[in-house]
Protein backbone atom coordinates (compact mmCIF):
# COMPACT_ATOMS: atom_id res chain seq x y z
CA UNK A 1 0.00 0.00 0.00
CA UNK A 2 2.95 2.32 -0.58
CA UNK A 3 2.57 5.73 -2.22
CA UNK A 4 4.68 6.39 -5.29
CA UNK A 5 4.07 10.15 -5.39
CA UNK A 6 1.77 12.90 -4.15
CA UNK A 7 2.54 15.27 -7.03
CA UNK A 8 -0.61 15.64 -9.18
CA UNK A 9 1.19 15.06 -12.50
CA UNK A 10 2.80 11.89 -11.15
CA UNK A 11 0.05 10.13 -9.19
CA UNK A 12 -0.56 6.76 -10.81
CA UNK A 13 -1.85 4.55 -8.00
CA UNK A 14 -4.94 4.46 -5.82
CA UNK A 15 -3.36 5.10 -2.41
CA UNK A 16 -1.64 8.27 -3.61
CA UNK A 17 -4.90 9.46 -5.13
CA UNK A 18 -6.82 8.84 -1.90
CA UNK A 19 -4.43 11.06 0.01
CA UNK A 20 -4.07 13.73 -2.69
CA UNK A 21 -7.83 14.02 -3.18
CA UNK A 22 -8.17 15.22 0.41
CA UNK A 23 -5.38 17.80 0.06
CA UNK A 24 -5.68 19.10 -3.50
CA UNK A 25 -8.61 20.40 -5.51
CA UNK A 26 -9.23 21.25 -9.14
CA UNK A 27 -11.58 23.72 -10.75
CA UNK A 28 -14.09 20.90 -11.17
CA UNK A 29 -14.99 18.11 -8.76
CA UNK A 30 -17.58 15.32 -8.71
CA UNK A 31 -20.86 15.08 -6.86
CA UNK A 32 -20.41 12.08 -4.56
CA UNK A 33 -23.99 10.91 -5.13
CA UNK A 34 -24.34 11.29 -8.91
CA UNK A 35 -20.66 11.54 -9.98
CA UNK A 36 -21.65 14.49 -12.15
CA UNK A 37 -19.15 17.38 -12.52
CA UNK A 38 -19.86 20.22 -10.10
CA UNK A 39 -18.01 23.45 -9.21
CA UNK A 40 -14.78 23.12 -7.27
CA UNK A 41 -12.23 25.93 -7.20
CA UNK A 42 -14.20 27.37 -10.10
CA UNK A 43 -17.61 28.61 -8.98
CA UNK A 44 -18.99 28.66 -12.53
CA UNK A 45 -18.14 28.11 -16.18
CA UNK A 46 -19.55 28.59 -19.65
CA UNK A 47 -18.67 27.38 -23.14
CA UNK A 48 -18.80 29.06 -26.53
CA UNK A 49 -21.24 27.90 -29.20
CA UNK A 50 -19.16 24.95 -30.44
CA UNK A 51 -17.75 24.07 -27.00
CA UNK A 52 -14.12 24.60 -28.00
CA UNK A 53 -13.55 27.47 -25.56
CA UNK A 54 -14.48 27.28 -21.89
CA UNK A 55 -14.38 30.20 -19.47
CA UNK A 56 -13.95 29.36 -15.77
CA UNK A 57 -14.52 31.83 -12.93
CA UNK A 58 -12.59 31.06 -9.76
CA UNK A 59 -13.89 31.44 -6.23
CA UNK A 60 -12.47 34.45 -4.43
CA UNK A 61 -10.78 34.11 -1.07
CA UNK A 62 -9.65 30.48 -1.40
CA UNK A 63 -6.16 30.05 0.01
CA UNK A 64 -3.43 27.44 -0.26
CA UNK A 65 -2.47 25.66 2.93
CA UNK A 66 0.10 27.35 5.13
CA UNK A 67 3.61 26.17 4.26
CA UNK A 68 7.19 27.38 4.54
CA UNK A 69 7.36 27.77 0.76
CA UNK A 70 5.27 30.95 1.17
CA UNK A 71 6.36 34.28 2.57
CA UNK A 72 5.99 34.15 6.37
CA UNK A 73 4.70 30.60 6.00
CA UNK A 74 1.15 31.75 5.26
CA UNK A 75 -0.78 30.35 2.33
CA UNK A 76 -1.84 32.94 -0.24
CA UNK A 77 -4.99 33.29 -2.32
CA UNK A 78 -5.44 31.12 -5.39
CA UNK A 79 -5.39 33.13 -8.62
CA UNK A 80 -5.93 32.44 -12.31
CA UNK A 81 -2.15 32.55 -12.77
CA UNK A 82 -1.92 29.39 -10.63
CA UNK A 83 -4.23 27.56 -13.02
CA UNK A 84 -2.10 28.71 -15.95
CA UNK A 85 1.08 27.55 -14.19
CA UNK A 86 -0.34 24.08 -13.50
CA UNK A 87 -1.45 23.71 -17.13
CA UNK A 88 2.08 24.68 -18.24
CA UNK A 89 3.55 22.05 -15.91
CA UNK A 90 1.17 19.48 -17.38
CA UNK A 91 2.53 20.32 -20.85
CA UNK A 92 6.21 20.32 -19.86
CA UNK A 93 8.36 17.20 -20.41
CA UNK A 94 9.69 15.78 -17.17
CA UNK A 95 10.50 12.41 -15.69
CA UNK A 96 7.80 13.21 -13.13
CA UNK A 97 5.10 14.14 -15.64
CA UNK A 98 2.96 11.07 -16.27
CA UNK A 99 -0.18 12.94 -17.39
CA UNK A 100 0.63 14.76 -20.63
CA UNK A 101 -1.19 12.06 -22.60
CA UNK A 102 -4.46 13.41 -21.21
CA UNK A 103 -4.06 16.76 -22.98
CA UNK A 104 -1.68 16.03 -25.87
CA UNK A 105 -4.32 16.02 -28.60
CA UNK A 106 -7.10 17.81 -26.78
CA UNK A 107 -5.72 21.16 -25.62
CA UNK A 108 -4.88 23.72 -28.29
CA UNK A 109 -1.13 24.13 -28.69
CA UNK A 110 -0.26 21.60 -25.98
CA UNK A 111 1.80 19.36 -28.24
CA UNK A 112 3.73 22.29 -29.78
CA UNK A 113 4.51 23.64 -26.30
CA UNK A 114 5.68 20.21 -25.13
CA UNK A 115 7.92 19.69 -28.16
CA UNK A 116 9.48 23.14 -27.80
CA UNK A 117 10.27 22.49 -24.16
CA UNK A 118 11.72 19.07 -25.03
CA UNK A 119 14.04 20.73 -27.60
CA UNK A 120 15.27 23.24 -25.05
CA UNK A 121 13.41 26.11 -26.71
CA UNK A 122 11.40 28.81 -24.99
CA UNK A 123 7.84 28.67 -26.31
CA UNK A 124 5.97 31.94 -26.79
CA UNK A 125 3.20 30.66 -24.55
CA UNK A 126 0.69 27.89 -24.04
CA UNK A 127 -2.12 28.58 -26.47
CA UNK A 128 -4.75 26.50 -24.69
CA UNK A 129 -5.02 28.73 -21.64
CA UNK A 130 -5.58 32.47 -21.33
CA UNK A 131 -5.75 34.47 -18.10
CA UNK A 132 -8.52 37.04 -18.48
CA UNK A 133 -8.17 38.50 -14.97
CA UNK A 134 -7.13 37.34 -11.50
CA UNK A 135 -10.15 35.08 -11.19
CA UNK A 136 -10.99 34.11 -14.77
CA UNK A 137 -9.32 31.74 -17.22
CA UNK A 138 -10.26 30.60 -20.70
CA UNK A 139 -9.34 27.10 -21.86
CA UNK A 140 -9.19 26.38 -25.60
CA UNK A 141 -9.63 22.95 -27.16
CA UNK A 142 -8.66 21.53 -30.53
CA UNK A 143 -12.13 20.06 -30.87
CA UNK A 144 -15.26 19.74 -28.72
CA UNK A 145 -15.70 16.58 -26.67
CA UNK A 146 -18.54 15.72 -24.34
CA UNK A 147 -16.41 14.55 -21.41
CA UNK A 148 -14.35 17.74 -21.09
CA UNK A 149 -15.75 18.72 -17.69
CA UNK A 150 -15.11 15.19 -16.41
CA UNK A 151 -11.55 15.50 -17.65
CA UNK A 152 -11.18 18.70 -15.65
CA UNK A 153 -12.08 16.73 -12.53
CA UNK A 154 -9.09 14.41 -13.06
CA UNK A 155 -6.30 14.54 -10.49
CA UNK A 156 -3.90 15.80 -13.17
CA UNK A 157 -5.76 19.13 -13.00
CA UNK A 158 -5.35 19.68 -9.27
CA UNK A 159 -4.10 23.21 -8.58
CA UNK A 160 -0.87 23.75 -6.64
CA UNK A 161 1.40 26.80 -6.14
CA UNK A 162 4.56 27.58 -8.10
CA UNK A 163 6.26 28.43 -4.80
CA UNK A 164 6.00 24.79 -3.75
CA UNK A 165 7.64 23.50 -6.94
CA UNK A 166 10.36 26.13 -6.69
CA UNK A 167 11.03 25.24 -3.07
CA UNK A 168 10.83 21.45 -3.23
CA UNK A 169 11.59 20.46 -6.83
CA UNK A 170 11.62 16.69 -7.23
CA UNK A 171 10.67 16.34 -3.57
CA UNK A 172 7.13 17.33 -4.58
CA UNK A 173 6.61 13.57 -4.65
CA UNK A 174 6.62 13.77 -0.83
CA UNK A 175 4.86 17.12 -0.46
CA UNK A 176 1.27 18.27 -0.93
CA UNK A 177 0.28 21.93 -0.73
CA UNK A 178 -3.26 22.44 -1.95
CA UNK A 179 -6.56 23.99 -0.95
CA UNK A 180 -8.50 20.93 0.20
CA UNK A 181 -10.28 20.13 3.48
CA UNK A 182 -7.11 18.57 4.91
CA UNK A 183 -3.45 19.48 4.83
CA UNK A 184 -0.60 16.98 4.92
CA UNK A 185 0.83 16.81 8.44
CA UNK A 186 2.93 13.65 8.16
CA UNK A 187 4.04 11.56 5.21
CA UNK A 188 6.41 8.86 6.39
CA UNK A 189 7.03 6.73 3.33
CA UNK A 190 6.21 3.04 3.80
CA UNK A 191 4.75 3.79 7.22
CA UNK A 192 2.08 6.41 7.78
CA UNK A 193 0.11 9.39 6.48
CA UNK A 194 -1.54 11.88 8.81
CA UNK A 195 -3.89 14.51 7.43
CA UNK A 196 -4.99 17.40 9.62
CA UNK A 197 -8.10 19.54 9.21
CA UNK A 198 -7.75 22.73 7.17
CA UNK A 199 -9.30 25.21 9.58
CA UNK A 200 -9.73 27.81 6.84
CA UNK A 201 -11.40 25.52 4.31
CA UNK A 202 -13.74 27.38 1.95
CA UNK A 203 -16.34 24.62 1.63
CA UNK A 204 -19.77 25.11 3.21
CA UNK A 205 -22.90 22.98 3.50
CA UNK A 206 -26.31 23.66 1.93
CA UNK A 207 -27.09 26.14 4.69
CA UNK A 208 -23.89 28.15 4.30
CA UNK A 209 -22.21 26.71 7.40
CA UNK A 210 -18.61 25.52 7.36
CA UNK A 211 -18.54 21.83 6.53
CA UNK A 212 -18.12 19.41 9.41
CA UNK A 213 -14.72 17.78 8.95
CA UNK A 214 -12.83 15.42 11.24
CA UNK A 215 -9.89 16.95 13.04
CA UNK A 216 -7.56 14.41 11.49
CA UNK A 217 -7.33 11.32 9.31
CA UNK A 218 -4.74 8.64 9.96
CA UNK A 219 -3.76 6.26 7.16
CA UNK A 220 -1.25 3.57 8.15
CA UNK A 221 0.46 2.30 5.02
CA UNK A 222 1.17 -1.02 6.75
CA UNK A 223 -1.36 -2.15 9.31
CA UNK A 224 1.07 -4.16 11.42
CA UNK A 225 2.83 -0.88 12.23
CA UNK A 226 -0.31 0.82 13.54
CA UNK A 227 0.09 0.60 17.32
CA UNK A 228 3.82 1.37 17.22
CA UNK A 229 3.51 4.43 15.03
CA UNK A 230 0.43 6.21 16.35
CA UNK A 231 2.03 7.64 19.52
CA UNK A 232 5.06 8.81 17.54
CA UNK A 233 3.20 10.85 14.94
CA UNK A 234 -0.05 12.06 16.48
CA UNK A 235 0.82 13.41 19.91
CA UNK A 236 -1.76 15.98 20.93
CA UNK A 237 -4.60 14.35 18.98
CA UNK A 238 -7.28 12.53 20.96
CA UNK A 239 -8.90 9.29 19.86
CA UNK A 240 -12.20 11.10 19.49
CA UNK A 241 -10.67 13.47 16.94
CA UNK A 242 -9.37 10.73 14.70
CA UNK A 243 -11.15 9.14 11.75
CA UNK A 244 -9.96 5.55 11.94
CA UNK A 245 -11.46 4.62 8.54
CA UNK A 246 -12.18 1.10 9.78
CA UNK A 247 -8.57 0.52 10.79
CA UNK A 248 -9.63 -1.04 14.09
CA UNK A 249 -11.54 -3.79 12.29
CA UNK A 250 -8.60 -4.42 9.98
CA UNK A 251 -6.24 -4.47 12.94
CA UNK A 252 -8.39 -7.00 14.81
CA UNK A 253 -8.72 -9.17 11.69
CA UNK A 254 -4.98 -9.16 11.14
CA UNK A 255 -4.28 -9.91 14.80
CA UNK A 256 -6.63 -12.89 14.69
CA UNK A 257 -4.88 -14.22 11.59
CA UNK A 258 -1.52 -13.99 13.38
CA UNK A 259 -2.92 -15.78 16.45
CA UNK A 260 -4.20 -18.63 14.29
CA UNK A 261 -0.88 -18.88 12.45
CA UNK A 262 0.94 -19.29 15.74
Amino acid sequence: MDIRSLHPVEITEVTGYRVASQVYEGMVRFDQSTLEPIPGLAESWEANENATEWTFRLRKGVKFHDDTCFENGKGREVKASDVKYCFEQLCTPSANNQMFWLVKERLRGAEDYYKAKANGEKPAGLECIEVLDDYTVKIKLNFPFASFLRLMGHKAFYIYPKEAVDAYGDDMTNKAIGTGPFHLKVFQRDELVVLERNQGYWGVDDFGNQMLINDAVIMPLYYDELTRLLPKYVRGLTQNSIEYRDFRRVWIDESQKLDKAE
